[in-house]
């Protein structure tokens, strides 16, 4: 997850990427057993706790989307059906 955090955006995983990761962890009987476990615990974390990355604060910016990205097909991710 940290590597979706990166500041340098070309560091991030793609779309594709996190696609496959989280398909690897549906058919994964362990990681799902984890995620389960971790639903049932209380959430106490303390804001002391996390770790904030202080380069990273204010780094945001507006990414304009002109006609030029929405004509073409740069925004679309078809993600195919997945049969058990």
């Amino acid at each position: 997850m940290k590597k979706c955090w990166h500041t340098e955006p070309e560091q991030r995983p793609t779309a594709s990427e996190v696609y496959e990761i989280f398909s690897e962890w549906q058919n994964n009987e362990c990681i799902l057993l984890e995620l389960s476990e971790s639903d049932k615990k209380p959430q106490n974390i303390r804001n002391e706790e996390m770790q904030i990355n202080i380069d990273s604060l204010y780094k945001s910016k507006f990414i304009s989307f002109n006609s030029a990205y929405q004509d073409s097909n740069l925004y679309k991710l078809d993600m195919p059906d997945i049969v058990d």
